[in-house]
């Protein structure tokens, strides 16, 4: 097992919520414009299978576009359509410039959910992916467009990726775009160069879940994630840890101390120990073990020559090389 493949299985682990906003998503198959349909039933059965819950959203007012972005706020992984067609409340107080741009429905209101998601700077700073999945051909377009749209709302510090040019990364999120894949075996014949752009509803699970543990793939960000996932499994555990029947014991703990602000910081000091028993119990304390920091040394330290220093610090002639066993010997010792 790769060390990628073991972020892939501890991602997987963690991830559990997707959202899905698409304005095909409950309509009937349209064979003059399949490239934008929407297949609910099997994008849920495939999630299903993958043990995660996947939540889909039909747009038909505005209204909705601002309740999505609420509930995405709180999803894993953010899905959005780029075309989305919906009815526009009170047109008759839009202005023609305002009308002209609702009018465009290529990305208006893609963009505005995607900018309100990463609006403030703890948003800026928490792991995110959003993934655009769409009919619409232009990819790289979109990936253009999207990069503008978080410029002009000055949320600074994202470019296209230089490998991925459908690809919009910060340090923190990445916004991927996406082709739906709705021809089957014929996919991407409206656009053969998609080909390795388009997903099927069958990939997006593990194809969501790659991306995530990419984002991921470190020694300390795996030990986070296997750390939080526990935690959430054992969410209802704990919550009957501290149960309503405890009340009156706390409150009479509290009048029995002199300074009743303590009885909270109990409270605090007694989670973080049930916190802590449940990572022990599910071995997080054992993750970071000699063989994933072995493979991850395989994967990641470059055993080539570097220059000597003398105890002065000047270069020398001569060189060395440090490699894995070295590594895990200056670990072990």
């Amino acid at each position: 097992m790769s060390f990628r493949d073991k972020s892939n299985e501890i991602a997987n682990e963690f991830l559990q919520t997707v959202v899905f906003l698409d304005d095909k998503a409950y309509g009937t198959t349209d064979q003059a414009d399949i490239n934008h349909d929407f297949d609910v039933k099997s994008v849920v059965k495939s999630f299903a299978q993958n043990k995660k819950v996947c939540s889909v959203f039909q747009p038909e007012v505005e209204n909705d576009i601002r309740l999505f972005t609420e509930i995405a706020q709180k999803a894993d992984v953010v899905v959005l359509d780029w075309r989305i067609i919906i009815d526009i409340e009170d047109s008759e107080e839009l202005d023609d410039e305002e009308d002209a741009v609702v009018d465009d429905h290529n990305g208006h209101y893609t963009k505005q959910i995607i900018n309100k998601l990463l609006e403030s700077k703890s948003s800026q700073n928490s792991l995110k992916l959003i993934v655009i999945y769409t009919g619409n051909p232009e990819l790289q377009a979109i990936a253009a467009s999207i990069l503008q749209s978080l410029q002009g709302a000055g949320i600074d510090g994202f470019s296209i990726n230089q490998y991925d040019e459908c690809s919009i990364n910060s340090h923190s999120c990445k916004i991927l775009v996406r082709a739906k894949s709705n021809g089957g075996l014929n996919r991407g014949q409206h656009a053969p160069e998609l080909i390795e752009k388009s997903v099927t509803y069958e990939e997006l699970p593990e194809f969501i879940n790659s991306e995530f543990a990419e984002m991921t793939n470190g020694l300390l960000s795996n030990f986070a994630l296997k750390a939080l996932a526990a935690i959430r499994e054992n969410s209802f555990q704990i919550i009957n840890v501290f149960s309503k029947n405890l009340d009156y014991a706390y409150l009479a703990n509290q009048s029995l101390l002199i300074n009743n602000h303590d009885a909270n910081e109990l409270l605090v000091d007694l989670i973080g120990d049930t916190f802590v028993s449940i990572l022990r119990a599910n071995d997080a304390n054992s993750l970071l073990d000699t063989e994933l920091i072995s493979i991850w040394l395989e994967d990641n330290l470059q055993a080539q020559e570097q220059p000597s220093r003398s105890k002065s610090g000047e270069l020398e002639e001569k060189t060395f090389s440090v490699s894995v066993q070295n590594a895990l010997d200056l670990l072990s010792s």
